[in-house]
């Protein structure tokens, strides 16, 4: 009898730590330049829900409404073609990722190319895209 209750504890206590190990989304887990790539194709596949939970909150962002509204209206102008990542500088609990991203027009056809940097920063151990105040 003992020996029983003693086998449901522990079966009890494994199961629980080893489901709290699976809470956590894939995307959690990801380091700054995975992250980066991972919202790129989130928005690529209009997923856009889940690109912005890729978002910091601590950061100013946009609302969820406003995000996606203003994410739906670029997707119909348009349409990314291509990612690469080209530098990645990690301090501490920051970090900055240089993306090149090629576009295209749905207008005219036009193809071109943008290389911007990306802020971003831990929340809660966490990587997360932050937000730029500029595009509120």
């Amino acid at each position: 009898m003992r020996a029983c209750r003693f086998a449901i504890v522990i079966f009890l206590t494994l199961s629980l730590l080893l489901s709290s190990f699976g809470c956590q989304s894939p995307q959690e887990k990801l380091e700054p330049k995975k992250l980066v790539y991972e919202y790129y194709r989130l928005c690529k596949k209009s997923d856009f829900e889940k690109a912005y939970d890729l978002i910091s909150e601590k950061s100013p962002r946009p609302s969820r409404k406003k995000y996606l509204g203003v994410m739906k209206d670029l997707e119909k102008r348009f349409e990314i073609m291509a990612v690469a990542v080209k530098k990645v500088e990690v301090k501490g609990d920051r970090a900055t990722v240089t993306v090149k991203v090629r576009e295209k027009s749905l207008e005219d056809g036009y193809i071109f190319e943008n290389i911007s940097q990306i802020d971003l920063t831990k929340d809660s151990g966490v990587w997360r895209i932050k937000w730029p105040k500029e595009k509120l």
